[in-house]
């Protein structure tokens, strides 16, 4: 690699994604291959997470709950600090339920998501919007593997 620093993707996907969904996923996961083969990455891990995610109830206190609940405010974070929207990546539902009385807030997951790091730093998700445009995971991983200009990359990050 020609960068100093070391350059991480990490792939979050659903599990038991519909058949459409998988080919997605395995496309994309060839792709992460490719680039790493090729040297434009230095590592990539997959890491599978279910549908969605209860963040006001007991299972938002295990440790997995807290892993996924950390990430989701990692990613939102820098989507924040950089100009970038999450909002249609993660839908957030209050719940009140008539049946039990039960009321939580729930997240649902995106089938995919990708983050890109650069030694700790966090420093591209996708999906995501920029200006009100989307960026899909197939744009962001193409700027990788042509190795052009980074627009989609937070401004002031470039190079380092």
């Amino acid at each position: 690699m020609s960068n100093q620093s070391a350059t991480r993707l990490e792939l979050y996907v659903r599990s038991l994604a519909p058949s459409v969904a998988r080919k997605q996923q395995d496309r994309v996961i060839a792709q992460l291959k490719s680039l790493k083969d090729a040297a434009a990455i230095d590592e990539y891990t997959i890491e599978v997470w279910g549908k969605e995610v209860c963040a006001t109830t007991e299972a938002a206190r295990t440790d997995a709950g807290k892993q996924v609940l950390e990430k989701i405010t990692e990613f939102e974070t820098w989507a924040e600090r950089n100009g970038r929207s999450l909002s249609s990546v993660f839908e957030v539902h209050e719940i009140d339920s008539a049946i039990t009385g039960d009321q939580y807030t729930s997240i649902v997951l995106p089938l995919m998501v990708l983050a890109e790091y650069h030694d700790d730093d966090l420093i591209g998700v996708a999906p995501c919007a920029y200006e009100g445009v989307p960026v899909t995971i197939d744009e962001y991983l193409v700027t990788l593997d042509e190795q052009t200009d980074r627009p989609l990359i937070a401004a002031g990050q470039a190079g380092q």
